[in-house]
């Protein structure tokens, strides 16, 4: 049994938190105690202290850095301001302009925030929104909050053994992330993982006897067929959030873990609402001291302390719920799926619940376009069976057979005008498909040519870089190469290494020549790829290779270079 420590006292300094030896992580398989914590503390601080500004913009990969700026942030009564994501568009909003010169590193910082927020002594957190339906939005966090979040995970999941090694495989920077992968296994004496786990084949070299997976849908619905059989008799638990988790990866997921997955359903301004395991029963059950009803529009509203409501006061969310009493509910969808169209308000779930039950389609997702005459446009993933079609009459075959369908069941004016067909929908780390992405899909100038660069290994020599890269789902490459299978082009990977190598070797020269060029293994949308690039400089040669999360070559190669004019 667990004793949780208040989430105020990492804010006080006249005694220390845990013993100098306390293992709060690991690095791998190597421990990180409590006294090398504490030593980053002080350092922050006095870095901090140079930093006027009462709030503080930070990301860190790391988790144990994290929380090493996050305690020396609130030790100084300043406030920590968290960014929905890493791109240099939303950090520069966020950002005050005389730190931007600082931003060298997107993934890793601790900077002033370009906004002061209101004094108040509870406040602990600003975090903005994913975005995932519009523009992302700031959302304080009061210490009162977080606290009343961890209470209650540790009331519902008390059980948890002190030696399960917590491993989050999600961004510990939202309100999922944060509290399960990080503050709660904290408080409760747990250790977690310093870095999240890149893939979940990552498990099998877990070190100690428990773990605790901190997981969302996407991850869980493309499990390895390859993970380690004991894995189940060393899980204690699985958690998911971010959206609900198909069936079908719900019972695999079980089969595996030999634990029914906990799904948690909640939202960065109400943090964490209700659990279900599906497998059991499909009704969310509510969290203790979180009340539910529903309004007059169907929707959901929701009073808890975690999410800062009062006796008597309730947010209402978008989602739209039917309660079965006073603890149990289903999901029903989201309201802020109704648009305008020509003046007329048009549901897309409805349309979207008519496409799916078309024999071909496993996924559906409409948005509008408000670039393109406030259309509607429909994002497709095909079974095997539409696919065929798709490769043998072409899509505008297809695209005539799913408005025929759909025909008599939605306005005229509502039927999609444009159309986009995916191997999978495109999701965040979070599981959460984002609106954004979509439309993208539709403006050729806007779909990204290059992958995200996720991760640099800094300890490599001049000579040698190792990159970790995200394949976007919008890519522009993948348009037409091919229909219902999209697969990244060969002369794509290769601009890529050019790419890469000039930000890495500046004495590359004029390119010469390609030599014993291999493609090995297919790369699809949404796959992370991992960049090796070696610079011979006697030979005026760049080595290149592509490998997945299992080590697996994709692509190798050499590049021949002159030297320069």
């Amino acid at each position: 049994m667990s004793v949780l420590k208040a989430l105020r006292s990492l804010c006080e300094t006249s005694a220390p938190i845990y013993s100098n030896n306390k293992i709060i992580a690991y690095r791998g398989v190597d421990p990180v105690l409590w006294l090398e914590i504490d030593k980053r503390i002080e350092h922050w601080k006095e870095h901090l202290n140079t930093i006027p500004e009462s709030a503080i913009a930070v990301h860190q990969n790391s988790g144990t850095e994290l929380l090493a700026v996050l305690v020396a942030i609130w030790q100084l009564k300043k406030v920590a301001v968290f960014p929905s994501s890493t791109r240099q568009n939303h950090l520069h909003t966020i950002i005050c302009p005389k730190a931007i010169p600082s931003l060298d590193d997107t993934e890793n910082f601790v900077l002033a925030a370009k906004q002061n927020y209101p004094l108040n002594p509870d406040l602990a957190l600003i975090i903005y929104t994913s975005g995932s339906t519009g523009q992302a939005q700031p959302c304080p966090k009061t210490f009162s909050q977080l606290n009343a979040e961890i209470e209650t995970l540790e009331s519902c999941w008390k059980e948890t053994p002190l030696s399960s090694l917590f491993a989050s495989s999600v961004s510990r920077h939202h309100m999922y992330g944060l509290p399960f992968g990080l503050l709660w296994p904290f408080l409760r004496g747990n250790p977690f993982i310093d870095t999240r786990l890149p893939y979940l084949e990552s498990l099998d070299n877990l070190p100690g006897d428990s773990f605790t997976l901190i997981s969302s849908p996407v991850q869980l619905a493309n499990l390895p067929v390859n993970l380690d059989t004991s894995t189940p008799s060393r899980c204690a638990a699985v958690f998911s959030a971010g959206a609900p988790l198909p069936s079908a990866a719900a019972e695999r997921s079980q089969h595996h873990f030999g634990k029914a997955v906990i799904e948690i359903y909640g939202s960065t301004e109400t943090g964490a609402i209700a659990q279900r395991q599906q497998t059991v029963n499909k009704a969310w059950q509510l969290l203790p001291n979180t009340k539910l009803q529903i309004n007059d529009h169907q929707h959901i509203e929701i009073s808890s302390p975690a999410a800062g409501c009062s006796d008597g006061d309730w947010l209402s969310l978008s989602d739209i719920g039917e309660q079965l009493d006073e603890q149990r509910f289903y999901l029903k969808g989201r309201d802020d799926q109704i648009v305008k169209v020509g003046a007329k308000r048009i549901s897309l779930n409805s349309i979207n619940d008519r496409l799916l039950a078309h024999p071909w389609i496993c996924e559906a997702r409409t948005i509008l376009l408000n670039d393109r005459k406030s259309r509607i446009a429909a994002v497709i993933c095909l079974n095997s069976e539409g696919n065929y079609h798709l490769t043998d009459k072409g899509r505008k075959s297809v695209n005539d057979v799913l408005l025929q369908h759909i025909d008599g069941h939605v306005e005229s004016i509502a039927k999609p005008r444009y159309w986009r067909y995916l191997s999978t929908m495109p999701m965040n780390s979070q599981g959460k498909i984002q609106t954004e992405v979509l439309e993208n899909l539709f403006f050729s100038e806007r779909q990204p040519r290059l992958p995200e660069l996720i991760a640099h290994d800094s300890g490599i020599t001049d000579s040698c870089a190792k990159l970790t890269l995200f394949v976007p789902h919008q890519l522009f490459y993948f348009n037409g190469h091919f229909p219902g299978n999209p697969i990244l082009p060969g002369v794509v990977q290769i601009s890529w290494v050019m790419h890469f190598a000039k930000q890495q070797f500046s004495e590359l020269g004029q390119f010469q020549r390609l030599e014993v060029i291999k493609f090995q293994k297919i790369i699809h949308p949404g796959d992370t790829i991992y960049l090796e690039l070696k610079w011979d400089t006697d030979k005026r040669r760049l080595l290149f290779s592509y490998r997945n999360s299992l080590e697996q070559s994709l692509a190798s190669g050499r590049i021949g270079f002159t030297h320069h004019d």
